[in-house]
């Protein structure tokens, strides 16, 4: 079964995939310049990585199979409203503890961006 959305959604979601990779590139830039950046590393105890795991399990299931629709489509809104707002609170305390000023500043402009790409997911679910 192929999920269908409408037109309004998938442009969206060419945009927060390109966000993702402006998002990647920069942090690839910051890694470039400071070999201590370590992106194969997970610090999590390993209770909160399954649970990660189960949760995106649970979340792909539900997408897939579980929706369709106008449904479908809140589902995909909410996500990335749980998404963006990792990733623009995530970039947000990073930037506050780093002590570099330029790599601040490049932190502070991925959480900028996620914070927009959530605000305009909450606009675009009230329309659904």
């Amino acid at each position: 079964m192929v999920k269908h959305a409408p037109p309004e959604i998938s442009s969206f979601a060419d945009e927060i995939s390109k966000t993702g990779k402006e998002t990647m590139s920069a942090l690839d830039r910051l890694r470039e310049h400071d070999s201590a950046i370590r992106f194969d590393q997970n610090p999590l105890p390993a209770i909160e990585r399954e649970t990660r795991d189960f949760i995106k399990d649970d979340k792909q299931h539900q997408l897939l199979f579980g929706t369709k629709d106008s449904e479908f489509v809140r589902c995909v809104l909410v996500s990335q409203i749980e998404a963006s707002t990792y990733a623009k609170n995530l970039a947000s305390v990073l930037a506050d503890q780093e002590t570099s000023p330029d790599r601040s500043r490049a932190l502070r402009q991925i959480s900028a961006r996620w914070d927009g790409i959530r605000n305009k997911t909450y606009r675009i679910l009230r329309n659904y």
